[in-house]
This record gives structure tokens, C-alpha cells and sequence, in this order.
């Protein structure tokens, strides 16, 4: 193959072709495929149907190389809800202006990290759900941040890959590694009509236990002795769902001579 021939297939610098996986999302994609293989699947089948399904994927996809980072943003809102100093009497959060020498957005802000943008917290919370204006001040809206567009990959899937840590940590055959919690509640045989309620009540159930975890982790962020080496630790809750299971479906019924008959 000849020099020019070789520059016209080789990708152009900054294409699609060229883009690489950054450290987590590099380490999601190993431990997935080692996690299937390990359970016994083939590896070449693994690698058969992972390259299927890339291929599937739309090219008119945007990749933009920029994803909203949360970084220490979510700190923001766990403190204004179990800060005493930012709680009402009746142990509500305060309303709070963006920028002020006392209590506002902006203290906060400066508490969790003296060089956070509260502009960028601002924006974060409120693409997030989790904030609204009134008047000129800003109250939380929901204790949970939820992003419903693809901007914000690294947030969102910052829960999956720990799970996929954690699974992998599990299966390890090493004894001298202490396994992490890893509890599993499943019914494969629920009515359909009680889906909804159920997940009504899980919110309400996890959102009340994500509260006091959240609290239990900023109590223990508080080091006992100077220059504590930091990690980064989360709970995740989740609920999956099945398809439905077809029963007793009746037979599609054809008109033959005037007459209706199963077919």
C-alpha cells in the first residue's frame, strides 16, 4: 500500500474514528465485557454484538467532547438541605439569593469548594430539577437531580459505573477482598396495575433512606485528623422492569362466507 493511498484511509485528527474513551468510561466498558465473560458468555460473541450494535448507532449523533460535569455542584443542594444555619424553624430550606456576604447560594457554594462558579451551581441545579426562582431568591424544588438530556452523561452514569465496580469487586475470587453490599429485592410475578403504586411508594421509601445516607456522608466528609487521604463513596437505588407476560390472549378472528371464525 502506497504512502497516498494510506493517507486517504487513515481518519483525520479530531473525527469520530479518532476519539478516544476517557479513564472511567474506559474502565466501565473493560469491566462490563469482563463481567459477561466471566458469567460464561464467549468473548467472541461479546465482541460480535457490542460491534453490532455500534454499528446501529446513527452517525448523524451528535459526540460532543464536552459533557456537563457535576463535579462538587450536588454539594451544594445536600448542605442547604441539612445545614441548620439554612433551615427554618420548621426545619425547611431557607430561600436564598444567588450572591450575598451571608446566607446565599454563593456561601454555600464557597463552603463545598472556594473556586465553585455559583453561576455554574446555579445552572447545574436547575437543569437538574432541583432548584426553583421565587421572587429573587431560589428555593429547592426536589432533593433528587434529575437530567433528562444528553449532556449530562458523567452525572448520570456515574451510578452504573460504580455498580459495575462493585459486581466485579464481588466476583472476585481473591478471599483477602471485603465484598460491598450488593442486596437484590425482586417478584417476577407483580400485576401490571400495581407497578405504579409500587414505584410511588419506592420513591418515597428511597428517598427517605438517600436523605439519611447523604446526612450519614457529610457527617464522616468532617476529617478527625489533618491531611485525611479523601474517596469518593455513593449509594445508588434502582428499580428495573420486565416486559409483560402475554396471558390467555384471544385468537385474531377472520370473516369467512359471513361468518366469524378463530383462526
Amino acid at each position: 500500500m502506497n504512502d497516498r493511498l494510506s493517507s486517504r484511509r487513515r481518519p483525520l485528527r479530531g473525527s469520530p474514528g479518532t476519539a478516544t474513551l476517557n479513564p472511567p468510561v474506559r474502565n466501565a466498558v473493560r469491566r462490563f465485557v469482563r463481567l459477561l465473560a466471566g458469567s460464561g458468555w464467549a468473548p467472541k460473541a461479546i465482541e460480535k454484538e457490542v460491534a453490532k450494535t455500534c454499528r446501529r448507532i446513527p452517525r448523524s449523533r451528535p459526540f460532543a467532547a464536552h459533557r456537563r460535569q457535576p463535579g462538587s455542584a450536588g454539594r451544594v443542594l445536600t448542605l442547604w438541605l441539612s445545614d441548620p444555619a439554612y433551615l427554618d424553624p420548621h426545619g425547611r430550606p431557607r430561600p436564598l439569593p444567588l450572591r450575598g456576604a451571608r446566607l446565599s447560594m454563593e456561601t454555600l457554594a464557597r463552603r463545598v469548594d472556594p473556586q465553585l462558579d455559583v453561576s455554574h451551581v446555579l445552572r447545574y441545579l436547575e437543569d437538574g430539577d432541583g432548584v426553583k426562582r421565587v421572587g429573587s431568591r431560589y428555593v429547592p424544588r426536589n432533593r433528587e437531580l434529575v437530567f433528562r438530556d444528553r449532556m449530562s452523561t458523567t452525572g448520570s452514569m456515574q451510578g452504573l459505573f460504580g455498580l459495575l465496580q462493585t459486581l466485579e469487586r464481588n466476583q472476585s475470587f481473591r478471599t483477602r477482598i471485603s465484598r460491598r453490599p450488593q442486596p437484590l429485592a425482586q417478584n417476577p410475578s407483580l400485576t401490571v396495575s400495581a407497578v405504579g403504586p409500587f414505584k410511588n411508594r419506592l420513591g418515597q421509601l428511597s428517598g427517605r433512606l438517600l436523605a439519611r445516607l447523604d446526612a450519614e456522608m457529610e457527617r464522616c466528609e468532617k476529617p478527625r485528623r489533618k491531611r485525611q487521604r479523601r474517596v469518593r463513596v455513593g449509594v445508588g437505588i434502582y428499580r428495573y422492569q420486565e416486559r409483560p407476560v402475554a396471558r390467555g390472549r384471544r385468537r385474531p378472528m377472520i370473516k369467512r362466507h359471513g361468518k366469524s371464525r378463530a383462526r
